[in-house]
């Protein structure tokens, strides 16, 4: 199954996607804030290796507006 990254575990939908990601057999990354910059998905990727799918939540920026 595919390796998933979800930018931002603040999302109030990011745990219930995560566990629905989950029971389909995917290993899911739940990133703890906002990716606000390149350096920080590099870092990302040293550190839990290159998802198959990224999921940009920016639920941060959102809230702000």
């Amino acid at each position: 199954m595919a390796k998933i990254l979800i930018s931002d575990r603040t999302h109030p939908l990011a745990e219930k996607l995560a566990r629905l990601l989950r029971e389909e057999g995917h290993e899911v990354l739940l990133n703890p804030k906002e990716i606000s910059s390149p350096e920080e998905i590099r870092e990302l990727i040293r550190e839990g290796g290159v998802p198959d799918l990224l999921i940009l939540s920016e639920y941060s920026s959102l809230r702000e507006t």
